[in-house]
């Protein structure tokens, strides 16, 4: 929508922009403390609820790949509304500053 940019869904496919979310990268900026797997999950699960995003459970019953999957459509969200930016067609923000 930003700039012309085009929906899947509510404009024809050959105007929709398709962009690369990357969430190994994005994790990457976040500076995770503690150890083990469950402390790392907890943290990123909680970074995604301080954005505002309502996950369906609780820390230690989210996984991994729910957590790539939030992530990915916070990011699709914040670039479709001018808030996070394109390098090489693969959305961008620092995941660890986001306010």
């Amino acid at each position: 929508r930003r700039r012309g940019a085009g929906v899947a869904g509510e404009v024809p496919e050959v105007e929709t922009d398709v962009v690369l979310v990357r969430p190994s990268r994005m994790w990457g900026s976040v500076k995770l403390r503690g150890r083990g797997e469950a402390a790392r999950r907890r943290q990123r699960y909680e970074m995604l609820r301080s954005q505002g995003l309502d996950l369906a459970t609780g820390a230690s019953a989210v996984t991994d790949e729910q957590l790539d999957a939030a992530l990915s459509a916070l990011a699709a969200y914040l670039w479709a509304t001018g808030q996070a930016g394109l390098l090489e067609g693969t959305v961008i923000f620092d995941a660890s500053v986001r306010s």
